[in-house]
């Protein structure tokens, strides 16, 4: 009995060291995690003042150096770039105490400009295009989707009628083209809007898209052909992908996205399974919408 007295007291001693052990670790962790958060804090805390202080800032990204501003790089609050200058993220510097940024300087230029000149200007071949678009992905950067809205233009529009304050548009009378442009020229930004078939005679023939208003004036006749579009009847005009050979129909929705600054337009009718795709760029880019039979009917319509 006394040998298992004693022994239960050592068992309760040994339980003791252990839990006071486990304490101590369980401390001694809190207490390096909480001076690795202090020391992080600190240091994120001295690359803001360090910032702050020099407005004229000098970036080495990738090997290649570059003068900007504090501001330009700031300019765009919830992308990467600005963070990593704000001391929201962690930057490094190089061997000459020189911010660094381990990216393709050769692509950085157009993401410096981007945020100088508020337009993406991307260069012609289409390899520097796709790596332009991914430097601005990593930063962040992608342009903003516009929120206004807008209706087709009563100034310009031809064998139809408008009603919904001009956002439905009805073929009235004739053969031959029915048209009307958007009013919304396409400066900058993303632009989305949708166009919803609400009649549409045996599939023929309706068309909807962008294009350039100096490519196809108004006051000589509207040639589709030029524009970047699909029509109802299964045609695409300048565009890729899958639809040619879709036919729509009642109930349809157009879908299109338009990137001013890439010129990236994207044009869907999900119902019936068309995704096209295209570099669109012009000098006066509009939506425009064309109905060819009596009764066929186009509404716009915005998320």
């Amino acid at each position: 009995m006394e040998s298992t007295a004693r022994l239960n007291a050592d068992l309760e001693e040994v339980e003791k060291r252990l839990n006071e052990m486990c304490q101590n670790v369980i401390k001694a962790t809190i207490n390096k995690q909480k001076e690795d958060i202090v020391k992080e804090l600190e240091q994120q805390s001295k690359n803001l003042q360090e910032i702050t202080n020099s407005p004229i800032i000098k970036i080495n990204v990738g090997g290649k150096k570059f003068t900007t501003t504090l501001a330009t790089l700031t300019s765009r609050p919830e992308s990467k770039l600005a963070k990593m200058f704000t001391g929201a993220l962690p930057i490094a510097k190089d061997d000459k105490d020189v911010y660094f940024i381990d990216r393709n300087g050769e692509y950085f230029t157009y993401v410096l400009d981007y945020l100088r000149e508020k337009v993406l200007l991307v260069p012609s071949d289409a390899f520097l295009t796709k790596k332009v678009r991914e430097e601005i992905e990593f930063f962040e950067l992608k342009p903003e989707v516009t929120t206004s809205t807008w209706s087709w233009d009563p100034k310009k529009q031809a064998g139809i009628s408008m009603t919904n304050n001009n956002m439905t548009i009805t073929k009235t009378g004739g053969a031959g083209c029915g048209i009307t442009y958007g009013q919304q020229l396409f400066e900058s930004g993303i632009h989305r809007w949708k166009v919803n078939i609400t009649h549409v005679n045996n599939h023929y023939w309706i068309c909807a898209g962008l294009f350039d208003e100096t490519v196809c004036p108004f006051s000589a006749g509207f040639n589709y052909a030029n524009s970047w579009s699909f029509s109802s009847y299964g045609e695409s005009h300048k565009m890729t992908g899958t639809g040619p050979g879709i036919m729509l129909s009642d109930g349809d929705v157009y879908e299109m996205e338009y990137d001013v600054d890439s010129g990236k337009f994207d044009l869907t009718v999900p119902k019936k399974g068309v995704k096209l795709t295209a570099i669109a760029k012009g000098s006066k880019m509009r939506a425009f919408a064309y109905v060819w039979t009596v009764g066929d009917s186009l509404t716009l319509s915005f998320d």
